[in-house]
C-alpha cells in the first residue's frame, strides 16, 4: 500500500467502524478472496507461534461463531499441527519424539489416513510406521528432512493416529 492508500484505509475504517481488511476490500485495494487468504495466513502464524511454548496445555475446540463480522476460515487440524511442529527447533522435536520410540497405528484413530492431505514422502513415512520401526528407522527411511519427518510423527501422535510404544531391548530384525 502507498502511504496515501493507508491513510484512506485508516480514515474509512475509523469513520465506519470497520476492520482494516474490510475497508481495503471496500476501497478495491484487496479482493474478498485475497482478504480471506491473508487472514488464513495470519491465523496460521498466530497458531504456529504457540507451538514453541514451554508450559501450558492446549485444546482444539470447534464451534460455529455467530458474529457476522468474523470471517470463517477453513483450517485443517492435521495441516496446522504439522506446520506448527515443523516450526519447533530440531532439538525440541527430538525430545518430543524419542529416537527409540516405536510409533504404531492406533487401534481407534479419530481420523482416517485418507482424510489427511499428505505428500508422497509423508504418505511413505506414515505407511512405514507400522509398529516394527523406531523413530530413527522411520527418519532414515523417509524421503524428506528430519524436521519434516519428526513434525509429521508428532502430529500423528497428537491426533492419536499413531501411538507410542517403547522399544524392547531384545528387538531383532530378521531378513528372510
Amino acid at each position: 500500500l502507498s502511504a496515501d492508500d493507508l491513510v484512506t484505509v485508516q480514515e474509512l475504517a475509523t469513520r465506519e467502524k470497520l476492520r482494516t481488511g474490510e475497508a481495503m476490500v471496500r476501497l478495491g485495494l484487496l479482493t474478498t478472496a485475497q482478504r480471506v487468504e491473508l487472514l488464513h495466513d495470519q491465523a496460521l502464524q498466530i497458531i504456529g507461534s504457540t507451538f514453541d511454548w514451554q508450559d501450558g496445555e492446549h485444546q482444539f475446540i470447534t464451534r460455529k461463531v455467530g458474529k457476522p463480522e468474523v470471517v470463517p476460515l477453513r483450517l485443517s487440524l492435521p495441516a496446522v499441527l504439522v506446520a506448527g511442529y515443523a516450526r519447533l527447533p530440531l532439538v525440541r522435536l527430538r525430545e518430543q519424539v524419542p529416537h527409540t520410540q516405536i510409533p504404531s497405528p492406533a487401534p481407534d484413530p479419530m481420523l482416517e489416513l485418507h482424510e489427511l492431505d499428505l505428500s508422497p514422502s509423508q504418505a511413505r513415512l506414515v505407511t512405514a510406521a507400522d509398529g516394527t520401526k523406531t523413530v530413527d528407522d522411520l527418519v532414515a527411511l523417509a524421503h524428506c528432512y528430519e524436521r519434516e519427518s519428526l513434525a509429521l510423527l508428532m502430529a500423528l501422535l497428537e491426533l492419536h493416529l499413531l501411538e507410542p510404544r517403547a522399544a524392547s531391548p531384545n528387538r531383532r530384525i530378521v531378513l528372510v
